[in-house]
């Protein structure tokens, strides 16, 4: 199932249902990067997919969400490696970010596609 929202609601796409299904019923969630070959994103309440890497024929399609996407969505936009997988990495300096605000209602947002997706709730209204 994948998880959309719509109206400011949760939504699940249930893609495996050939009576209302389309293309999307032959794309499975990807378990870890590497079999990874879709990301998928949302604007203006639309989903739309983009591929991570080049997809021979034959290739069975597998799909995440996008970075901003999944902490949107609340969902994870690391994939759960094993702990020998695991190599530990020396910690980086985070610079602050200046928080992108819309103009509209002052909300802020962490990055640009989260302010980008929010504003369309103002075309709406326009």
């Amino acid at each position: 199932l994948f998880q959309v929202l719509k109206d400011g609601g949760k939504y699940f796409l249930d893609t495996p249902n050939e009576d209302c299904g389309n293309w999307m019923m032959f794309v499975r969630l990807a378990r870890n990067q590497e079999e990874q070959t879709l990301v998928a994103y949302q604007h203006c309440g639309e989903v739309y997919f983009t591929t991570v890497k080049p997809i021979e024929p034959h290739t069975e399609l597998k799909v995440w969400y996008a970075a901003d996407y999944a902490k949107f969505m609340e969902a994870s936009a690391v994939f759960i490696k094993e702990e020998s997988d695991v190599s530990p990495l020396p910690p980086v300096a985070k610079e602050p970010v200046d928080p992108w605000i819309c103009s509209s209602c002052g909300s802020t947002f962490a990055t640009f596609a989260l302010l980008e997706s929010h504003q369309c709730i103002h075309k709406d209204r326009v």
